[in-house]
């Protein structure tokens, strides 16, 4: 089950990396002024992907959190519908009808074993 969340995950990942490595190229040139004119503070090796560098440590957990939020529900659902970690929906609401069949008959019984005559003649 795990493994197809963390599949899931990497791919994700890596394609947030390739898509911010191949969209520095793209930027206009008043944007990369803009995106070198903010970093200019930072420490040499510390600017990242901004400028079009290799990714450090921060912009890769930006992108992993970028890919967690992208894994759908659905994912996770069928992760772990998979496994058979979790019963299906079926068999789930068969036992609800069987516990509500047995509460009837015991509901029933309950009412035949009652001496309503004699509770009459008080």
């Amino acid at each position: 089950m795990d493994m197809g969340i963390v599949a899931i995950l990497e791919k994700r990942h890596k394609y947030h990396l390739i898509r911010e490595i191949l969209s520095y190229p793209d930027n206009t040139e008043i944007v990369k002024i803009h995106l070198e004119d903010a970093t200019k503070h930072m420490k040499r090796g510390s600017i990242g992907l901004a400028l079009g560098n290799s990714a450090h440590l921060l912009d890769v957990v930006n992108l992993i959190v970028i890919a967690w939020n992208d894994i759908k529900h659905a994912t996770f659902f069928n992760c772990y519908n998979k496994a058979d970690i979790i019963p299906s929906f079926h068999i789930i609401n068969a036992k609800i009808v069987e516990m509500e069949d047995q509460c009837i008959i015991d509901l029933i019984d309950l009412l035949c074993n009652c001496n309503l005559l004699g509770m009459h003649t008080m």
